[in-house]
């Protein structure tokens, strides 16, 4: 992953509905099994069901597991940008430190 792949998935997770994000049962008039929502939004971000149209099986125990993941993505992301970040700074640091030590014998 380059630092310009990086720096377009932060771009689209600062552009995202600020969060947490979390996961709610459905509410009655919902077609899904399982909403996302923000703090402070007056809106559903997603509704996920699970449904094999073929075979009209319903399995809302994975919609709530999708649910759970997709809540999640906004601060995992997030994590998960900072360690790579912190892992190339300590390569970095570590390669400058080698250098310097090969370069005083």
């Amino acid at each position: 992953m380059t630092d310009a792949d990086l720096t377009v998935i932060k771009a689209r997770l600062a552009a995202a509905t600020p969060g947490p994000w979390s996961s709610l049962a459905a509410k009655p008039g919902w077609d899904a099994d399982v909403g996302i929502i923000a703090p402070g939004c007056e809106c559903v971000l997603a509704e996920c069901f699970c449904e094999f149209k073929a075979k009209g099986d319903r399995h809302p125990e994975w919609a709530e597991a999708n649910a759970v993941l997709i809540a999640h993505a906004p601060t995992d992301l997030a994590a998960l940008i900072e360690e790579v970040e912190r892992l190339r700074e300590k390569i970095r640091q570590d390669q400058l430190n080698n250098h310097a030590y090969w370069c005083q014998r």
